[in-house]
């Protein structure tokens, strides 16, 4: 009787294990094929990489083709932000291989270990009691579900990349701090972070301070759940001490990879900082009205309302929240100041705000898990984790075909197409030695190979040092220098002009360059319309040649 009853409890936990790696199986496959579906759509759309992307790829290739890792030969300026990301493009370029399409097989396999690296995080807050089973799953389906990481796996830049490694070393980190890593990496992700965008070290920053708070605080009681919560630390922490050697690997890696950098950045191109600092920093004072705009708007896509709802739910419901959850809360709260305080993107899709996703979807998950576990019964209980879910997947699909984003990634991709026509006119009528002045500095010079003079100043330290306009602010559009420009007497200059009933029309806010060639006398008196191209939807590419070489 004995062991038949044995038999039957070895049996049924066999079951109920095989149930739960069949719901870990298929919630992570139902997160994957919408991601890749939802970017799959989105690439249609574009039709190629992201304009911008094409910067780093010509960064690349010049450093491949031994001319230094510059945007022009011979110009030293750090018109780029993602120092890893463009390396990883010269080595693709090194090998022969095509960085459009391999980037995009990159960040495609970054978005999938962002899903799984969320789901075995999340599996590990199970054991540690801060949610129920199975919810874990919630916070992988949120993330799948995020329209800006769609976005980041189609559109060739690094976003995907820097999520990924903000992630890893969060986790990182929070495993040390329980004394459960086998080995010290949050200080090296946040370092390789720090490599792929300058926010990195806000986040590594952001990680230090609460380290440093976190030590000063009095360990917790034993969970009312009966087992210890990751508010306190694990047995293996005794007091302060292995906080403290936890404290010196986070801050000693870090530096140990990126003081060298710095150094090396500091002696090849002369600044702390990269010339696309100084190009978006300006004293506009509709640059906080911007930023605020920039977050507002991006509710639909970061599931904003209910995951609000549900971590003011989390503070209402719980007695504490733990230090896990504390921490987490920090970078999400100092990044949403941060792109604040910079005005946002012009881009689509808030790709600043996706580094923090991970978390939040984590908290969202916590926050749900703690309501279900609120509710009596297990029928409710289920009715209320499906209701759940299916407002999760209605806000999901309506940011995810939001017609605006969908619309603009459209326009994006008439213009990556359209472009081709001007590329393949400079490369038949150009000649060795001709420059170029434009505003948008991706596609067409990548491929024209044609010195380019930046009329925005992302790649121009003259024009990235100017004052900027005060009447209107849209990160980095805000600054131009016609007459510096046509002091440097490029070959040919576009244009970019929105024909309307009886002339042209320019939108100033991301045609300043334009604007400013129309309105100057010499520049009317030194070039000549030598070709017209359709680039945008509604909008003519005229390209100009100089009359006096």
């Amino acid at each position: 009787m004995g062991l038949a009853t044995s038999q039957r409890i070895d049996d049924s936990v066999v079951r109920s294990r095989n149930r739960t790696d069949g719901l870990a199986i298929a919630a992570f496959a139902i997160s994957l094929i919408w991601l890749l579906a939802v970017a799959y759509l989105y690439r249609l759309q574009l039709t190629d990489v992201y304009d911008d992307a094409y910067i780093s790829f010509r960064y690349a290739a010049n450093l491949v083709h031994g001319q230094g890792l510059v945007f022009n030969p011979g110009e030293y300026v750090e018109g780029y932000t993602n120092f890893l990301w463009t390396m990883t493009a010269s080595l693709i370029i090194w090998l022969g291989l095509d960085p459009v399409w391999v980037t995009t097989a990159l960040n495609v396999l970054f978005g999938i270990g962002l899903l799984a690296l969320v789901g075995w995080f999340g599996g590990r807050m199970v054991v540690w009691g801060r949610l129920a089973p199975g919810w874990q799953y919630l916070a992988v389906f949120i993330l799948a579900a995020s329209s800006p990481l769609a976005f980041a796996l189609i559109n060739g830049l690094e976003s995907t990349l820097f999520t990924l490694l903000i992630t890893g070393a969060a986790f990182s980190f929070v495993l040390e701090q329980r004394g459960e890593a086998r080995w010290p990496l949050s200080g090296l992700l946040f370092a390789l972070a720090a490599l792929t965008r300058p926010e990195g070290v806000m986040f590594w920053a952001l990680t230090v301070l609460y380290q440093l708070i976190s030590m000063r605080i009095t360990p917790a009681p034993i969970s009312r759940v009966g087992q210890r919560e990751d508010i306190s630390p694990s047995p293996k922490i005794e007091g302060g001490r292995e906080q403290g050697v936890t404290l010196r690997w986070l801050i000693g890696s870090f530096l140990l990879i990126w003081l060298p950098y710095m150094a090396w950045k500091v002696f090849y191109y002369g600044s702390i900082f990269p010339n696309t600092f100084y190009d978006k920093a300006t004293d506009n004072r509709l640059q906080l009205v911007s930023g605020v705009q920039y977050v507002l708007g991006a509710w639909p896509y970061l599931f904003g309302p209910l995951a609000l709802a549900l971590a003011l739910a989390l503070l209402l419901w719980r007695r504490r929240i733990s230090r896990t959850e504390a921490y987490f809360t920090l970078p999400i709260g100092v990044n949403l100041a941060y792109v604040v305080y910079v005005g946002g993107d012009y881009m689509v899709a808030y790709r600043f705000l996706l580094p923090t996703f991970p978390l939040l979807a984590l908290l969202v998950a916590a926050a749900s898990s703690e309501l279900g576990s609120t509710v009596s019964g297990r029928v409710r209980l289920n009715l209320s984790a499906a209701l759940l879910a299916a407002v999760f997947v209605a806000v999901s699909v309506l940011s995810a075909l939001d017609p605006d984003l969908v619309a603009q990634l459209h326009t994006d991709g008439v213009y990556s197409q359209r472009s081709a026509a001007v590329i393949g006119w400079l490369q038949k009528n150009s000649q060795p030695g001709d420059t170029i002045a434009m505003e948008t500095i991706g596609k067409i010079p990548y491929y024209s190979g044609l010195f380019t003079i930046d009329m925005l100043g992302l790649t121009d330290s003259h024009i990235a040092h100017s004052p900027g306009r005060t009447d209107y602010f849209t990160p980095g559009h805000n600054k131009t220098d016609t007459a510096y420009v046509l002091g440097r007497k490029p070959t040919y200059v576009m244009v970019y002009r929105i024909p309307i009933p009886g002339g042209y029309a320019y939108n100033l806010t991301h045609l300043l360059g334009s604007a400013g060639m129309i309105n100057s006398k010499e520049f009317a008196a030194d070039y000549t319309k030598a070709a017209i191209f359709p680039v945008w939807e509604g909008l003519e590419g005229w390209l100009y040649k100089r009359n006096r070489l």
